[in-house]
This record gives C-alpha cells, structure tokens and sequence, in this order.
C-alpha cells in the first residue's frame, strides 16, 4: 500500500462542506506498507483516490468534515455484508431562502429493498454557487438558482432537487375570507379551524370525529407560519406512518352532517400542504384524500385522490359509475407533485343530479384560484332525498399492498363546509 506524506502546501479548501472536490499534488516521500494509510492533521479529509506520477503524487480529497474515511468505504461494502443497490435522497425542504439551511437524507437499500445502516455517504452539491452540502447533508442555501444534491455510497448514487428562491413564495390569493369562489348565498355548515384533534366517537365543537380511534398518535396539532388562512397559524398534521400498509388509511377523520345541514349542493374549501418530500409512488392508484357522501352506502364510493407519482388531484366514483374525472380545464394546475411543500387552495362545488340514473349532476374544482375541473353530466350515487350527508378526511395509501415508505405528513389549515338547497 502507498503512503503519502504531503507537503505542509497542500491544504483543501472549504473544510467542512462538501460543494466540491478538490484536487492536490504534493511532492514528497512514498513508502510501501502493508499498513492502512495514513494523513497529517492538516489533512482531516476524505480521500477518495491519487495516483503517483514521476515522484509527483495527485490527491482528491473531499472537504467534508474531519475525519480521515478510505476510499474504498465508498466503493465496497463492509465485509459479509449486502452491497448498496440503490439509494434515496429526500430533503426536509425543496424550497429554501439565501443563508437558510435544509437536512438531506439517505436512505440505502439492498438489491430486495432492504435498508442498509452503518454505510459512507459522500454528499456533494451541483451548484456550489447555489447551495453547499455538509458532510453531514445539512444544506446551506448560497444564492438563487437550482441545485441537485447528491448522495454516494459504494459506486451508488442518489439525488434530489433544491430549489434556493430569491424571496418567499406567496400564500395563495386571500379572496374573500380565503374561500373566494363560495357561492353567493350558502348556508355555512361547518368552520374547521383545527384547534382540535379529533376525538374517538366524540364531536369536537365544530362536529369532526376521530372513527379510525387512532387520533391521538396520527394527528397533531401545530403551529405554521406560512398557513395562509387566517393569524392563528394553527394547522392539523395528518402522519402517513413508516410501514403502514397499501390499501389502508393511516387515519380516518369525519364530519356528519345533521338534518338541519343537509343539501343538494355542497362547497368545500380547504388548504392542504403534504411534505416536501411526499412519496406517493407504491405503484397503484395513489393517495385517496376526502370522501363526500351523499348516503352511506353507495355515496362513500365517491372521493377525490392524488393519483400516481406525478399526484393529479382528480375526482373517483367507485361501484356502479365507476369514472375518473382529472382536471378537463387544466391538468397541469392540478398535478400536485411540483407543489409538495407548498399550500394549495382546493375548493370543490358539487350539485347533486335527480337521481341515481340521471346523469345531470355537476362538479366544479378551483385550485390556488385556477379553474380545473368542470362536468355537467355527473351521476352522482345519493339517497332519495339528493342530500349529501357528510364529509370525511380518510386518506387511503394506494390500492395496493406496497407499505407507506417512510413517515410523511398531509397538513390541513381550514376546512369550510357550506350548502344550498
């Protein structure tokens, strides 16, 4: 094995952040060992390869923290253990200001999808003008401008896009009490504030109820200062466990409506955010998101999702109808995946047909102010009296059997309910 000796010369640059790798020469004396390599302490730096040529020897080093690593710890795997197959990057936040930080993370699996720990990770930064990267993947934001950031582990690498913005990004358009499209003239049913989880077979004061008796370890309430509805900033935070599985709620909230609440036409106005790094892809039918029920048989077959990896926001009918209906007026204002992180304005106007056969019923989909979806020709599945009944938050994981893969959050800060006979 080759052992270098440096010159005092050779220092690195930027010790500590990984927005680099620097390259070395240094003159000085090679000895053959069959001992680990060693460094001054001048050099506390990853080394990731040299090469001697005519006494002169070459050195990559990697300002990322001090300790020395070998290089092979990012090529090999330990002994007798699994080689990385591949590897997922996630950042806390996509969108960050100048001089903010984020936390990169990475999860390394195996070639049958198993996590593997205990593994080098050598993070590195695209854009070092743009953001710079810890050896630790804490992201410091430099200047506006786009960044990928990358992590590598045994020839493995994986990455994530960040975005460093030259200010805030605005709340969506405040409208006339944050719900600028209700109709003129709707009786207001229920304003959901969330200074309350939901409880198990109790109405809160505004009438939610916890039905999954999970609550107390899936909601929380929060404080957020970028939700956009009113000066409290209280937000409910909705958690998609590690490990829950496809095909199932991680929790099932509902708001039933009493007599004197029932109608025909139904405006629902809320603001959701999901993470920054919301992993909707288990390979089926998405995220489910809210249900209104216009009976409580064939009306819960109806609810709006997030479908796929690419999360277009779309309104399902199940059982008899069995449609899709996706944004007809503007697909692309309703694919939800480039504005994870972000808070987004839905508001839904529902009127209900005559009756199960007739297909005269309408949907209307506004999102952040954008008109998306509209039909006329909806055949809506309702009880006779074509009311609907209730309103329930039970975001289903996919319809099939992948696990929800790491833990993840849907954000709610107001939900409005009104109706018209």
């Amino acid at each position: 094995m080759v052992t270098l000796i440096p010159s005092p010369s050779a220092q690195p640059r930027n010790k500590g952040v990984c927005n680099e790798t620097h390259t070395t020469t240094s003159t000085g004396v090679l000895h053959l060992s069959n001992s680990p390599p060693s460094a001054s302490p001048s050099l506390k730096h990853r080394l990731l390869g040299f090469a001697a040529v005519s006494g002169v020897v070459a050195i990559s080093i990697a300002a990322c923290g001090d300790s020395v690593t070998e290089a092979n710890a990012l090529t090999s795997p330990p002994p007798g253990a699994a080689s990385v197959a591949s590897i997922n990057v996630s950042i806390d936040q996509s969108t960050i200001l100048p001089g903010a930080t984020a936390t990169a993370t990475a999860t390394v699996r195996d070639s049958a999808g198993n996590s593997l720990s205990g593994r080098t990770i050598a993070w590195s930064s695209s854009a070092a003008n743009v953001a710079l990267v810890s050896g630790a993947g804490v992201i410091t934001a430099v200047a506006p401008g786009s960044a990928t950031i990358t992590a590598t582990s045994e020839n493995k690498q994986g990455s994530a896009a960040l975005t460093v913005s030259q200010s805030a990004p605005p709340p969506p358009p405040p409208g006339a009490g944050g719900c600028p499209n209700e109709p003129a003239g709707y009786t207001r049913i229920n304003e959901q504030p969330w200074d309350q989880t939901p409880i198990r077979n109790v109405q809160t004061p505004q009438g939610w109820i916890d039905d999954a008796g999970n609550g107390a370890t899936r909601f929380s309430i929060i404080k957020d200062p970028s939700a956009p509805f009113d000066a409290t900033k209280n937000v409910i935070a909705g958690l998609f466990q590690k490990g829950s599985p496809g095909g199932s709620a991680p929790f099932y909230t509902y708001r039933p409506f009493s007599a004197a609440e029932q109608f025909k036409n139904l405006y629902i106005c809320l603001y959701l955010k999901h993470d920054a790094t919301f992993d909707n892809t288990n390979g089926n039918a998405g995220s489910k998101f809210i249900w209104p029920a216009g009976d409580q048989v064939g009306g819960t077959m109806t609810y709006t999702s997030h479908d796929g990896a690419s999360m277009d926001f779309q309104m399902i009918q199940q059982g008899p109808v069995d449609r899709q209906m996706g944004g007809n007026l503007n697909a692309a204002q309703a694919r939800m995946l480039g504005k994870r992180g972000l808070w987004v304005r839905y508001e839904l106007l529902l009127k209900a047909n005559t009756n199960n056969s007739t297909a005269n019923g309408e949907l209307h989909i506004w999102l952040d102010g954008v008109k998306t979806h509209q039909y006329a020709n909806v055949n809506w599945q309702m009880q006779s009296s074509r009311k609907w009944m209730s309103l329930a938050w039970n975001p289903t994981y996919g319809g099939g059997l992948n696990p929800v893969p790491q833990n993840q959050y849907q954000y709610i800060d107001h939900i409005r309910i009104s109706g018209s006979p």
